[in-house]
């Protein structure tokens, strides 16, 4: 058990993790916020004891069982961890090798949550017709492509 070796100030909540401010009641009548972590486009549910210390990264305070969870996940990191340079590392990875592709589909240039790491501007338009007949072009290709083996497609933006 990591969370065992966890003092203050040796992990931090990632920069890639969104806290909803607002508390809600499941089915079963338990109060929950929602986390959207954003590096593996993930939501997750959590406690509300558990999203305030991530709140005020209070890290050390997270009960052990839900710190080993969030640590395996990816939520809790290091302290110190560029976790910028291991997206940007795993990126070049995955494009170095021509058997795998990816390809992320945009379907909005519109975004309202306003993220602290996006650095993109937002403008509310349409998707205009060009622009998704080369896409479909380009998905045609690699799909075509006897050198590739598989192909993940993915979604981005608009959240």
């Amino acid at each position: 058990m990591r969370a065992n070796l966890v003092k203050a100030g040796s992990y931090a909540r990632s920069r890639y993790l969104l806290l909803s401010p607002i508390t809600y009641q499941d089915i079963s009548k338990t109060h929950v916020r929602f986390g959207y972590f954003t590096r593996l486009a993930k939501l997750i549910e959590l406690t509300p004891e558990t999203a305030d210390h991530l709140d005020k990264n209070e890290i050390a305070d997270i009960r052990p069982d839900e710190l080993d969870d969030l640590i395996e996940l990816g939520v809790v990191t290091s302290s110190g961890t560029n976790e910028l340079h291991d997206v940007i590392s795993g990126l070049q990875a995955s494009s170095a090798d021509p058997a795998h592709r990816q390809i992320i589909l945009m379907p909005t240039s519109y975004c309202n949550m306003a993220c602290s790491y996006c650095g993109q501007e937002h403008h509310k338009a349409a998707v205009d017709q060009s622009r998704v007949r080369k896409i479909v072009a380009r998905v045609r290709r690699t799909i075509e492509d006897p050198a590739v083996r598989s192909i993940e497609v993915g979604w981005f933006g608009g959240e």
